[in-house]
């Protein structure tokens, strides 16, 4: 009996529920949309005034290039470079041209790109996220503890610990990125690798004839370095037969399945702000209690794929802290076609400032990914929570090199994003509105001046009080109703 790797497979199917967050990934801080349309009337009629801030700082921008156009008719490009209030006032010969639907397009060394396409007011503000790696990483490590341990033998408890995150960071889910890049090594039988963020608690049981013990105080964790976060940690447990199961059947191969046998007992809350330049230890305690219980029932996507609902509290009620307390699987594509309703832990008592509950689609090895969204507050508990129809998909194929033009047209109630990575790392967001009608985003320059790995589609519905011509890109994350991504890699 392989009972080593019955253990592994445990180990990977607790660390699913950091699957929003992804490894090494989590912000502390709200994302902006990455962009901002408003008239303050500070400009004249017949201009257009673009303002340039940096993100995570939200100071202005000076020496950062904008180039604007016109979406349709006029091919004449404008370009400046803003002043040290972060600002450049474009004036055209009339306010209908002003208005008329405009691309505008930003860069700055060291910031990723950004276009807006569809434009339609005298203000427009852009925030530029600096150039980050993914790669750039400082050890975060320390304890994790308050454990209820069982009574019995019949159970093994364990815990993970990761960043928390935030609605954005839902868009960026991948199933391949659920594993922690770091292992450690535990005695079961002989030393055996588990991800660096699991922690065990010290547990004795025994299988036939043999008495195992598991020990796993500690975590390690990589973090993006400079990158603002918050810790959260969440503690389950399942069942010893369910492991010798999983073990003796399959040849120890991970079923989806198996998630829905994990019960989830505590979770951590969440640490203060950290903002790391080097490795540091945390200590968490899991202090919130996830007895009480309610039922989530998705809709049935228009592609093949399989569905995840995942339970999380949403700490300030902005969508910037997001703490997961249960995720289950309603469809596993592997061996059904029904959805089913799923029962997931929330806190015991009022947590936070609103419950989210996720469905998430996700296809062809997880490039096709459709979300759809589910808010409610923390103290009237709906017994039944369903989550709206997910949005539909267009795959997108891996290719030898960027296709030279990308049709783009955004949802009605909502923006449509193109980003382009290199590296692993986004160096260029393009953000179309409706007004831009359908838009053919030509690639040619951007493919001459990055090398292109991956590039995503992602439409954003924000429901029916979304208004194009007034958009709030600090606060627009919180009205997220669907989304809808698709990928794509560059092939060698």
């Amino acid at each position: 009996m392989n009972t080593t790797k019955s253990f592994r497979d445990f180990a990977t199917i607790c660390f699913i529920t950091t699957l929003a967050a992804g490894a090494c990934l989590g912000s502390a801080q709200a994302d902006t949309l990455g962009f901002s349309i408003k008239d303050d009337g500070s400009t004249l009629p017949n201009a257009l005034r673009v303002s340039v801030v940096d993100e995570f700082t939200k100071q202005p921008l000076s020496q950062a290039k904008i180039s604007v156009s016109e979406v349709r008719g006029e091919t004449k490009l404008r370009s400046d470079l803003t002043n040290p209030k972060g600002t450049v006032d474009f004036v055209f010969e009339s306010p209908t041209q002003a208005l008329s639907p405009k691309t505008i397009t930003i860069t700055k060394p060291n910031y990723i790109s950004v276009s807006v396409i569809g434009t339609q007011n005298h203000s427009v503000t852009i925030f530029l996220k600096p150039l980050t790696s993914s790669t750039n990483t400082v050890l975060a490590s320390g304890g994790f503890t308050g454990f209820k341990l069982p009574d019995t033998s019949d159970v093994v408890v364990a815990g993970l610990v990761f960043p928390t995150f935030n609605a954005s960071d839902l868009l960026s889910f991948n199933p391949d990125s659920i594993i922690s890049p770091l292992s450690d090594s535990i005695d079961v039988m002989g030393p055996q690798k588990v991800p660096s963020n699991l922690v065990i608690p010290r547990q004795e049981f025994s299988i036939i004839f043999d008495t195992i013990v598991l020990n796993k105080p500690a975590y390690r964790l990589p973090v993006v370095a400079g990158q603002p976060l918050r810790l959260t940690g969440i503690q389950g447990e399942i069942p010893v037969s369910d492991l010798i199961d999983l073990a003796t059947s399959g040849g120890g191969k991970m079923s989806l399945d198996l998630l829905n046998k994990l019960k989830f007992r505590k979770s951590a809350g969440t640490t203060d702000l950290i903002t790391p330049t080097a490795p540091f230890k945390k200590d968490l305690n899991a202090t919130v209690l996830l007895s009480k219980r309610y039922q989530a029932t998705p809709a049935k996507p228009d592609f093949e794929s399989s569905i995840l609902v995942l339970a999380a509290n949403d700490l300030v009620g902005d969508r910037s802290i997001l703490i997961p307390t249960d995720i289950k699987v309603a469809l596993n594509a592997e061996n059904s076609s029904t959805v089913q309703t799923v029962s997931l832990a929330q806190p015991a008592a009022d947590y936070g400032k609103a419950r989210l509950t996720l469905s998430l689609a996700y296809g062809n090895h997880g490039k096709m990914i459709s979300g759809a969204i589910a808010s409610s507050g923390t103290s009237s508990l709906t017994p039944i929570v369903r989550t709206g129809e997910f949005m539909h998909v267009d795959a997108l194929d891996d290719s030898q090199g960027l296709p030279a033009t990308i049709s783009l047209q955004a949802p009605q109630r909502g923006v449509k994003v193109a980003v382009f990575e290199s590296e692993g790392s986004a160096v260029w967001k393009v953000y179309t509105l409706p007004a831009a009608g359908t838009f053919s985003l030509q690639t040619s320059g951007l493919s001459a001046s990055a090398a292109i790995t991956k590039y995503a589609l992602i439409d954003l519905d924000f429901g029916p009080t979304f208004i194009e011509t007034s958009i709030d890109g600090n606060t627009l994350m919180m009205s997220l109703e669907r989304f809808a991504r698709s990928s794509a890699k560059m092939l060698p």
